[in-house]
């Protein structure tokens, strides 16, 4: 939601304020080309009173000139005054004396004076304002229009993007409702809502793995079950029959041995079902993945002090730091170290490297490996080794991968080069 929450912010104010200067700029050379136009018709009316005043300077009987152009057919007003009629201040006055026109505005007219040196009059030309004054226009209801045209343009650019992602986004969502789990959004550096996205194909990804561990512990517990029960009848239909003591209490030792097995698998699953519950409530905090590993091994060591066990670990210059709640990452490092003892013959081999911005934990074996077509699958609850003849229901692994999605990890599995056995790798986000 920061990228959507940043994207808007910055689209508000560049459109808000970038438009509003564009638009300013071009009104303001519009309006300063229209000023300059009505500064023009005053000059072009003070360029034809000054003529109009030299001439009349000539003319003997400028009565008869001012009569003439009263009698024509003519907008512009023409008139003689003398000066002694028109009150001006001393300096308005002296202005006009020395040959500066003089400009007077009133509701309806502008008149322009002249002062006329031979007879001591001053020669007026009068123009009703509207011949000067600027036309009036919708200039400014058009550049108003511009900038809401411009607003809404940057808007449905900006908006674009984000109704198509959140199309997407519902139709993924419709499809995984009505029971298409493998949905799943393909998501853009670009997108406003990465991070929502990111949420969902995590959601998505949780929920398709809880219906297939549904779907795998359905059919392993149909069977896992079904065994020490059918055993267990077996016993007790065999001690009806069975007078023997010696005999009796060797069908109730397998009795009570199976009614074990039985207690310990449903102990597994109730144990697996409560892992979710717990991570809801698990703290995060920085963690060091190397003294955590180093403890890890020491306790494994002191626990196998007794078997030829060798523990190889390399870890790198740097300390590496993880936010990670502290209790599930031990339980991923000593889950693969105890499969890699299990299944390997007395040497493993652990590494903790850096590969971009992920911290990677490989732990290794140099048992006989484990074939690709169960690299996928041997993630699963319940899925053993072909070669498995440990105690234990498969749930070692399934637990390792759940942990490591709840901290946006991962786990691969591939056959090791160095040791020829099974080869572990999780990866953790460093902080």
């Amino acid at each position: 939601m920061r990228v959507l929450t940043y994207s808007l912010i910055v689209m508000a104010i560049s459109a808000t304020f970038g438009v509003g200067w564009l638009v300013d700029i071009a009104y303001e050379q519009y309006h300063t080309e229209q000023q300059t136009r009505d500064v023009d018709k005053l000059k072009l009316m003070e360029q034809l009173g000054n003529g109009v005043a030299s001439s009349l300077e000539q003319i003997s009987n400028k009565t008869a000139f001012i009569d003439h152009w009263q009698q024509s057919d003519n907008e512009y007003q023409v008139g003689l005054i003398d000066i002694t009629e028109l009150p001006l201040p001393v300096g308005l006055l002296d202005q006009l004396q020395q040959g500066e026109p003089l400009l007077l505005e009133s509701a309806e007219y502008l008149t322009f004076h002249y002062f006329l040196a031979s007879t001591e009059q001053i020669f007026t030309l009068k123009t009703p304002i509207e011949n000067i004054a600027p036309t009036e226009d919708n200039t400014n209801y058009l550049f108003t229009l511009l900038f809401y045209a411009a607003l809404t343009v940057l808007m449905l650019l900006w908006v674009y993007p984000l109704i198509i992602r959140l199309i997407r986004l519902r139709k993924a969502a419709k499809s995984f409702g009505e029971g298409d789990l493998t949905q799943r959004i393909e998501v853009s550096a670009t997108s406003y809502i990465r991070e929502i996205e990111h949420e969902f194909n995590h959601m998505a990804q949780r929920i398709d793995d809880l219906v297939t561990d549904v779907k795998l512990l359905g059919s392993a517990v149909s069977h896992d079950l079904r065994t020490p029960l059918a055993r267990i009848q077996f016993g007790i239909d065999t001690l009806r029959e069975e007078d023997k003591p010696e005999t009796r209490c060797i069908y109730e030792k397998k009795i009570s041995d199976n009614v074990a097995e039985m207690t310990a698998l449903v102990e597994t699953l109730l144990r697996y079902a409560r892992l979710d519950q717990n991570m809801l409530s698990m703290e995060k905090k920085s963690l060091d993945l190397d003294e955590l590993i180093t403890n890890c091994i020491s306790n494994v060591q002191q626990e196998n002090v007794e078997k030829s066990l060798e523990i190889r670990y390399e870890n790198p210059l740097e300390t590496l730091y993880v936010l990670a709640d502290a209790s599930y990452i031990r339980m991923v490092v000593n889950n693969l170290l105890y499969n890699a003892i299990a299944y390997g013959n007395g040497i493993v081999c652990v590494k903790l490297t850096k590969q971009d911005k992920m911290a990677t934990i490989s732990i290794s074996d140099n048992g006989d490996g484990i074939d690709e077509s169960l690299h996928t699958d041997i993630l699963k609850p319940f899925v053993r080794g072909p070669n498995n003849t440990n105690k234990g229901h498969g749930f070692g692994l399934a637990i390792v991968k759940r942990i490591l999605d709840w901290h946006n990890g991962s786990i691969k599995l591939c056959n090791s080069s160095e040791l020829s056995g099974a080869k572990f790798i999780a990866e953790l986000p460093i902080r």
